[in-house]
């Protein structure tokens, strides 16, 4: 079976609620996501949206809670496997961050 993977980098602004770019997903099924060595917020929450949607939503999980990665400083975190179930994610932080921040995000098939 032929795996592909993508690599890609996003950036999250400093103003409240700025997202990152739109990750497209729609033929993947895991991947990670690596913490830059700084951040002012404690968590990535995710959104998602569906193809020929242009309206973002939180995605959620199985308790109907908003789908999170704790925030660890240069670490790989898993990207919950219930984002998968979107074309496309974006990460926004719990936090206005002091900096722009750029993470590396890793999705596989």
């Amino acid at each position: 079976m032929d795996r592909s993977f993508q690599n890609v980098k996003v950036t999250i602004g400093t103003g409240a609620g700025d997202a990152t770019q739109a990750i497209q997903i729609p033929d993947r099924a895991f991947g990670s996501v690596q913490f830059p060595a700084s951040m002012t917020g404690t968590k990535l929450l995710i959104e998602g949206r569906n193809a020929g949607n242009d309206t973002w939503g939180a995605v959620l999980g199985a308790e109907t809670t908003q789908l999170e990665i704790p925030a660890a400083a240069n670490s790989v975190v898993r990207i919950p496997d219930g984002a998968f179930g979107c074309s496309e994610i974006r990460f926004k932080s719990d936090a206005t961050e002091a900096s722009e921040r750029t993470f590396d995000v890793h999705v596989q098939s």
